[in-house]
């Protein structure tokens, strides 16, 4: 069963690497899919490293994103119905070079798994979101939403807005306990189009902030780039 399971892993890892779909939709995403490919492939071996064979596989083609660690519960506006609500994982169809959320449909028994269990893959949607709002209610004055938008690989969230804007193929970033610097896809600094992320170019816009550099230097990437950004709020147009 180890060597079956390995197998699989190396398949699809063979997979994505030679992928050759692009993400048309955004300037500068095919970058950003390269890289995403790239990071899943390092994170893939990894779990290999660590023989952790026990991610939820749904199918053999399948498996749960590193990093997408939690089950949340999105809304998905389709593309061609309407808005679904859907509790789940955000997995990755090594096959179709797809992420996609499993929808359960309970109206089916489970035995009938051709129509209970349900692939929306990022392509058949427009965006998804999911609620962040604070459990404490004295922090609760409004609902907050985690937005992310679709492509034809992923799902992108956008996990910090200011004058940099972070992107994240899983929507952990509402913890930043949480946050792994290999999840961010892409990044947007000021008004320059998407593209990869890169430390040396982050590190380059910002630093001239000694504050966000500290956070920078520990790797920190994700309160580095949140402290840069609340600085240069401050800072007259």
């Amino acid at each position: 069963m180890l060597q079956k399971n390995l197998t699989l892993i190396l398949l699809g890892i063979a997979l994505v690497f030679f992928s050759e779909a692009s993400l048309a939709q955004f300037p500068g995403m095919q970058q950003v899919r390269t890289q995403m490919n790239n990071q899943f492939i390092n994170q893939q071996m990894n779990m290999m490293m660590r023989m952790n064979m026990s991610m939820r596989s749904r199918a053999s083609n399948s498996s749960k994103i590193p990093g997408a660690e939690n089950e949340y519960t999105y809304k998905v506006v389709m593309k061609d119905g309407p808005q679904q609500t859907i509790t789940s994982y955000i997995y990755f169809d090594t096959l179709q070079k797809k992420s996609y959320l499993l929808l359960v449909d309970k109206r089916y028994p489970r035995s009938d798994t051709a129509h209970r269990k349900v692939k929306i893959y990022s392509t058949q949607t427009i965006s998804i979101s999911r609620d962040v709002t604070p459990s404490n209610p004295d922090d609760s004055a409004k609902q907050v939403w985690f937005d992310g938008m679709a492509t034809d690989s992923c799902w992108l969230f956008h996990a910090i807005k200011g004058k940099i804007n972070l992107y994240s193929f899983v929507s952990e970033f509402g913890n930043s306990y949480l946050f792994d610097p290999s999840t961010i896809a892409a990044v947007q600094y000021g008004t320059s189009v998407m593209g990869k992320f890169e430390p040396d170019a982050l590190k380059a816009f910002i630093g001239n902030d000694e504050k966000a550099m500290k956070y920078f230097d520990k790797k920190d990437y994700f309160d580095a780039v949140k402290r840069y950004n609340k600085d240069a709020a401050k800072l007259p147009d």
